[in-house]
């Protein structure tokens, strides 16, 4: 498990270009078979990819240059990326770390540059395979091009700060500023295209290697999105397109006042009435880039917690009934095939694990849940975990291994029967490679799937976590160092997978 942006490479942040390729490459290598990713849209807030402006388009600063460069040496784009056909690289910039402010500024000019190359060239490669492309994505493609291109005249702000006439989207309104950002809306469609184009080249070279991508469907969008701003009669917004009620958890054991996350909540009553048709194009979509997706959030399709929007935590909400089995019937009928991991983390009631388990869709379980003291912390150890699973070691919420037994090393530091000491117990009492020990106890297990972060396979500390729940800074920001997998990595990962039959 690992973000395309944590691949090192010399731009500033992982993307579709060699880097890519190469790591495909590491997992065969390691007799993998699956690449689990989070959300490849184009980020919004806390440059967050579950905070993402489209539940359809691809973050366009995934795209590669290098490869962007080489198919237009010969219409020019040697010229705009440099004489040696690749593009300079993006100095100063950590290794270890994405600068977004830096990687946007700098990408984006030369994608610009592309664009310009491609508008002036009459006989461009891309013009056919463009035009296309657009009549094939026309659903998502013109509202989000659109937005995109409002917002950027508008130096970012959200949707519902625009003029009232295009915020709410008159039909005379967005004829003129359709005609006003025509270029800029042109240059949104074209970044689509080649986001799309990599994309599609990088997952056909997973594919001839055995390697299956799986992809991650937030079950909330964000306020500030071209989905809700093209679709308000979807959600619960005021005529002003505010949000009347917000999404969130209900207090828990963890946490007093609840988790106020503050997406708009769904009209599931007029999405059943369109036979959903919405979510069921979303979920289409996102299996043109993968081969499995997992829904996040499973337990609102049964239910969901609704806030009332003058609430200041999530305290004050109430369950209101989600689709359920009407969803999933609906949905198996327009995607027969469709390969579902549900994300059914959590306090789940048995009337969410029979709708889980109504269609068969497996599960996760997390193994640094498993030795925790509390008698519920048992379904996630190893004898427990039944074949229709994802097991992980830790998701991209949790610390790494290394970390999370640093935490527990600190917290009990009196002996004693306790989450450390059980987890120590469970690899032998050793302390040494311990997120290998880890690995190995996910392998043997029944789980007809175990998922790794990358950070764990490495054995690094809490300096590799890539996000800390409830925190705004820093997250989304790790990034591997080139080199970092090495030979002896793959060699012993291959060994543990043949062992336990996972090749």
């Amino acid at each position: 498990m690992m973000p395309i942006a944590s691949l090192p490479g010399p731009h500033g942040i992982g993307d579709l270009g060699d880097t890519a390729y190469k790591f495909v490459d590491s997992l065969k290598n390691s007799g993998q078979t699956w690449w689990q990713m989070v959300p490849i849209g184009p980020l919004g807030y806390g440059n967050s990819p579950y905070q993402i402006l489209s539940a359809f388009a691809g973050n366009p600063l995934l795209i590669n240059l290098d490869f962007l460069a080489r198919e237009g040496v010969k219409s020019g784009l040697r010229t705009i990326l440099g004489n040696n056909v690749r593009s300079p690289d993006l100095t100063p910039s950590p290794a270890d770390k994405i600068d977004y402010g830096a990687v946007i500024q700098f990408k984006m000019q030369k994608l610009i540059d592309a664009f310009r190359s491609f508008v002036l060239q009459k006989h461009h490669p891309y013009k056919q395979p463009y035009a296309l492309f657009c009549r094939e994505n026309q659903f998502w493609l013109k509202d989000y091009a659109i937005y995109g291109a409002i917002k950027n005249h508008y130096h970012g702000s959200p949707w519902w700060d625009w003029d009232e006439d295009i915020r709410l989207r008159k039909p005379r309104a967005l004829k003129i500023w359709t005609e006003m950002l025509s270029q800029q809306i042109q240059f949104q469609s074209f970044l689509q295209f080649v986001f799309h184009r990599q994309w599609d080249a990088f997952r056909s070279y997973a594919r001839k290697r055995g390697i299956g991508f799986i992809g991650d469907i937030p079950f909330y969008v964000a306020h500030d999105s071209a989905d809700v701003w093209a679709h308000p009669h979807l959600f619960y917004l005021d005529k002003n397109g505010q949000r009347q009620l917000l999404a969130g958890v209900p207090p828990d054991s963890f946490s007093a006042d609840g988790q106020l996350w503050g997406n708009p909540l769904y009209r599931w009553d007029l999405l059943r009435k369109k036979r959903y048709d919405w979510w069921i194009r979303r979920i289409q979509k996102i299996l043109v880039h993968f081969d499995a997706v997992r829904l996040d959030h499973f337990i609102g399709f049964y239910h969901y917690w609704a806030v009332p929007a003058k609430e200041k935590t999530a305290k004050h909400g109430r369950w209101v009934k989600g689709p359920q089995a009407h969803f999933f019937h609906t949905l198996l009928k327009q995607c027969p095939h469709i390969q579902i991991v549900v994300e059914d983390l959590g306090s789940l009631t048995k009337d969410v694990e029979a709708l889980r388990d109504q269609f068969d869709f497996p599960g996760m379980k997390i193994l640094q849940y498993a030795f925790e003291t509390h008698p519920g912390a048992e379904v996630n150890r190893p004898y427990n975990i039944s074949q229709r699973t994802l097991v992980y070691t830790g998701t991209h919420d949790n610390n790494t291994i290394l970390g999370w037994t640093e935490e527990l090393r600190k917290k009990y530091k009196k002996k004693g029967w306790n989450q450390y000491s059980l987890a120590l117990a469970y690899n032998q009492g050793k302390e040494k490679e311990f997120h290998w020990d880890m690995i190995r106890l996910g392998m043997m297990s029944s789980a007809d799937i175990c998922i790794f972060p990358i950070q764990d396979v490495l054995g690094l500390g809490s300096e590799a976590r890539i996000n800390r729940p409830g925190t705004a800074d820093g997250n989304w920001e790790w990034r591997l160092k080139t080199g970092m997998i090495k030979q002896k990595t793959e060699r012993r990962l291959k060994k543990l997978a043949e062992t336990y039959s996972r090749i």
